[in-house]
């Protein structure tokens, strides 16, 4: 199933509402799809490198505005869908290696995000699941978290588009 999925999003790539599809392939991203915008980021910026910069724009901010609805299903999903979705896609130890490093580092791992192996979706929705922690010392209210999803993000997007582009 997984690899129609990537077929699909590579053969959208080249539709002309590409644009759109991709902003909603990293929405999405970003909480509940397996598939990374990547997949059409590439294509798309081989295609066209001219609007790389704009591909990864998009990407950016549909990738943040996907992380807070994960902010929202960890905050106040998480015992129906944020725990199917990582029980889903076999994400338990992740988890509990974001959790550790949530308690050791607090919001500044999620600026650092875009350095380690762990899936977006796995910061978004447990950072949300950490704010229903008692009042301490690990628990985070939204806004940092949320400040912290937004120049972290970035990253990945805004380095793939201009190698692309520039050949």
């Amino acid at each position: 199933m997984l690899r129609r999925v990537y077929d699909w999003c590579i053969a959208a790539a080249h539709k002309p509402y590409a644009l759109w599809l991709m902003g909603f392939v990293s929405f999405v991203e970003s909480s509940v799809f397996p598939i990374p915008p990547d997949t059409m980021l590439i294509p798309m910026s081989l295609a066209r490198p001219e609007k790389a910069w704009t591909y990864a724009t998009v990407c950016t901010f549909t990738s943040v505005a996907g992380g807070v609805l994960g902010y929202v299903i960890g905050a106040y999903l998480y015992d129906t869908v944020g725990h199917w979705l990582i029980q889903m896609y076999g994400y338990g130890d992740k988890v509990e290696a974001f959790r550790e490093l949530y308690a050791k580092w607090g919001t500044w791992i999620i600026l650092v995000k875009g350095l380690t192996p762990i899936p977006y979706k796995i910061v978004t929705i447990t950072s949300g699941f950490q704010r229903r922690r008692p009042a301490g010392r690990h628990r985070r209210g939204a806004l940092p978290v949320l400040s912290g999803l937004a120049p972290g993000r970035p990253a990945p997007h805004s380095t793939i588009s201009p190698c692309l582009r520039l050949g």
